[in-house]
């Protein structure tokens, strides 16, 4: 699921069902139209990412893989899902984040990291300054500063990389105690902290001070884990960053069949 990221109280998503796209303005009715292009063009595709851009011109991102030849292709929206065009990216597997009124979009796949600085018009590959290979290989996402669109943190693994000149250059810190932020990273706190789900295991929290290197764990207020083998999982934050979806999911051992959730909408500070 994506939220509209207008305001909170929009209450605008989209929600992805197999290869079908479903559209809601109140998140309580939800429509299914087959016939349009967006719908046709997911037919026989799994996807990868549903990204919705920031700013008055929001854009909606669907980037999808052929379950029958493994081709790529994504897709692009400018109504929220009513009609799709095809975007002219590139071949990939690519996973979406922009900045507050989109002024920089960062796309990721397997093999190579995009930067647009148009909107979404034109691409161009991430410089690392010779670290390209390392960077490819462990960053998964970005993270926006709300406040501060040249604030930009990458993360994957156990290492954060952070620009502070728009994604032209970065340097990266590596944290004891941070094990995988497999999930999305939150610039939370007015732009003090970092949030993520640590190893989906638990909640941590870092500061944007890259010369502080503790790591602090936190849990949602008067909520902890009552069951073993608890994975916590962050989706769907709002544009300023101030809720989101935190998904507590209980399995009980190796068998992921064998599990149940609870999910929150969460307000951040």
């Amino acid at each position: 699921m994506a939220f509209f990221p207008r305001t909170y109280n929009n209450e605008a998503a989209v929600a992805i069902d197999s290869d079908k796209l479903y559209i809601s303005d109140d998140l309580t009715n939800w429509q299914y139209d087959p016939s349009s292009y967006c719908n046709t063009a997911l037919r026989g595709h799994y996807v990868n990412s549903v990204t919705f851009t920031e700013g008055e011109n929001s854009h909606l991102y669907l980037t999808m893989t052929s379950s029958r030849t493994d081709k790529n292709r994504t897709l692009v929206s400018s109504d929220m899902g009513k009609t799709c065009e095809d975007n002219n990216i590139g071949d990939g597997a690519w996973y979406l984040s922009s900045s507050p009124e989109s002024k920089i979009i960062f796309a990721i796949s397997a093999s190579q990291i995009k930067r647009s600085i148009d909107h979404g018009i034109t691409w161009q590959a991430v410089d690392f300054k010779g670290d390209e290979s390392l960077a490819i290989k462990s960053i998964i996402g970005f993270a926006f500063d709300p406040k501060n669109v040249d604030y930009i943190y990458a993360y994957g693994g156990s290492e954060i990389w952070y620009s502070r000149d728009g994604g032209v250059s970065w340097g990266k810190n590596s944290y004891q105690g941070v094990y995988n932020t497999s999930s999305p990273v939150l610039v939370v706190n007015d732009g003090k902290n970092l949030l993520f789900s640590n190893h989906l295991d638990h909640l941590s929290m870092i500061s944007t001070d890259m010369t502080d290197l503790k790591v602090q764990n936190v849990s949602i207020k008067g909520e902890e884990p009552k069951e073993p083998y608890t994975l916590w999982e962050i989706s769907a934050p709002t544009a300023d960053n101030k809720h989101a979806i935190i998904s507590e999911i209980y399995r009980y051992g190796n068998d992921y069949s064998l599990r149940k959730q609870r999910t929150y909408i969460a307000t951040l500070n």
